[in-house]
């Protein structure tokens, strides 16, 4: 993960104010959440122990019966209060901090791309994907790369024009792929961003369908985006979510093929282990983690440990570029050996990582299929 710092001192511009086929922008004016669920969760349990240790200390007038009530409900507290932040939360941060048009490059079009509900089978609107098109000025036919276009998926409680601390999908991803010649389209996920609500966060598991609905926009509107491209030449680049989450959409899209390639920039490979590590991270003990885990299952309308982006990557016959940070404090590093490991199997491998040793901090592998296209 780069950490390195990024100027955002300039006057933050206007969003655009066009919307492809109509529908609110609903950019300006909203409040911006916290950061992670995980923290505030964590703030959550101490306040609750803190609230606890009071009543016993402060208040020894509270009956044995209330104080085995308090007890009983600060427990069920603990355990449930995390799991829901985790899964209900929601990510929205409707106030981009950077824009394309911030680091120089086309004032983007704002489009609302119609992904699936998949919670609500029998919902028949459209749930609506926030994204920004900026094609590249040469067009279709004068590149190599001029027809080609990269769709872009933020991580977990991000957006596509979210700071990060420093670096964004902006600077990441988008500059250096347009400047490079290629068409971009970004996203919200849904939750994040300017993009519908559909609790709960999944993961990857249901958000691999925004992915999928990206391309799909892409190749129904290719004659009629300017500039127009190529929907044969349609990749995805995703960061730790976004990666997972661009990992389970090439599985799912592994009959038509409509992806070509994708770079995955510091994937976990399994919902269940990031969260685990995350919270090892922040020195929560393991009893405590078990403890959140049965709330977690008790409480998700999904099963955890059915995002398997190990078993999407056997699966599909994408060609892939894995890149992870040895030092990442978000997602282990193991997770990345485990996912190049998995890739490997049945593939030419064309990019090696560096020793252990090596003074490199960043990991990269890249896998095709036996016969690539």
């Amino acid at each position: 993960r780069n950490k390195g710092g990024v100027d955002t001192s300039e006057t933050k511009a206007q969003q655009p104010a066009h919307v492809a086929g109509g529908g609110d922008t609903r950019v300006s004016g909203a409040k911006q959440i916290g950061k992670t669920s995980l923290k505030s969760s964590c703030i959550t349990v101490g306040v609750v122990f803190a609230v606890l240790a009071f009543l016993f200390l402060f208040v020894p007038a509270v009956g044995v019966t209330n104080c085995v009530l308090t007890v009983l409900l600060c427990t069920i507290a603990v355990g449930a209060i995390p799991p829901l932040f985790v899964l209900h939360f929601p990510r929205h941060l409707p106030a981009y901090a950077i824009l394309p048009q911030h680091r120089g490059l086309p004032e983007p079009e704002l489009v609302r791309v119609p992904s699936r509900y998949m919670h609500t089978p029998s919902e028949t609107k459209p749930l609506n994907i926030a994204g920004w098109w900026v094609g590249h000025k040469e067009g279709l036919g004068s590149g190599s790369n001029h027809d080609a276009t990269i769709v872009l998926v933020h991580g977990h409680g991000g957006s596509m024009g979210r700071d990060g601390d420093g670096y964004s999908v902006v600077d990441k991803a988008m500059v250096p792929l347009h400047k490079a010649g290629f068409n971009v389209l970004a996203i919200d996920l849904r939750n994040h961003g300017n993009s519908d609500r559909s609790m709960p966060i999944t993961f990857g598991l249901h958000e691999s369908q925004d992915v999928l609905a990206a391309v799909r926009w892409l190749r129904s509107n290719a004659k009629t985006l300017k500039p127009p491209i190529n929907p044969d030449r349609i990749g995805v680049w995703g960061e730790s979510m976004g990666a997972a989450t661009t990992i389970l959409a090439c599985a799912h899209d592994a009959e038509t093929q409509h992806i070509k390639a994708a770079v995955l920039d510091s994937s976990f490979s399994a919902a269940t282990d990031v969260i685990t590590y995350r919270m090892g991270v922040y020195g929560i003990p393991a009893w405590y983690q078990s403890y959140f885990w049965y709330w977690m299952h008790l409480l998700s309308p999904y099963d955890f440990r059915s995002v398997n982006i190990l078993a999407a990557v056997r699966k599909t016959s994408v060609p892939l570029l894995f890149m992870h940070g040895r030092d990442d404090t978000v997602v282990s590093f193991a997770d990345g050996e485990a996912l190049a490991a998995a890739a490997r199997e049945g593939r030419n491998v064309l990019v090696e990582p560096p020793p252990a040793s090596s003074s490199t901090t960043t990991t990269t592998t890249a896998s095709v299929p036996t016969t690539p296209t």
